[in-house]
């Protein structure tokens, strides 16, 4: 049946602004930092905001996921929530990748050494390299 007062009347909004466009987000988050970068350097911080993503970065790190504030608040309070165990699985993740990172580039530093170094090794080199491999036998075992 027909019920006069549950009128549902549809109408078609025209947009009078461009606020709502997906490209006016970008210009929005650049402003933003660029405001926000200013009052950290005159106010004498260091830090610096980019409103940019890790991967549009160029920066090899896992992002963190957003609590909310009801979340935000139970872990304050010692309460564990779902998304803070995922965000302090993701920090664990995130420091295992530095450390990774870190110890390719000291493997690659020294292969660039060793590379340069083009001179036969003399006889104590070799007996203290025996030596020392050795000794981290001897540790293992």
């Amino acid at each position: 049946m027909y019920d006069p007062k549950k009128r549902s009347y549809k109408c078609k909004s025209i947009p009078a602004t461009d606020w709502n466009e997906q490209t006016k987000a970008e210009e929005w988050r650049s402003a933003w930092a660029e405001i926000c970068n200013q009052e950290l350097e005159q106010n004498g911080h260091a830090e610096r905001i980019d409103h940019r993503s890790y991967a549009r970065q160029g920066i090899d790190q896992i992002p963190t996921v957003h609590l909310g504030v009801a979340a935000f608040q139970m872990e304050k309070r010692g309460i564990r929530t779902e998304r803070g165990n995922l965000n302090r699985e993701i920090e664990v993740s995130n420091q295992r990748l530095r450390q990774l990172k870190a110890r390719i580039s000291k493997l690659q530093n020294w292969l660039k050494d060793e590379a340069a170094n083009t001179e036969p090794p003399t006889l104590a080199d070799v007996i203290q390299g025996i030596l020392s491999k050795q000794e981290q036998t001897g540790k293992q075992s």
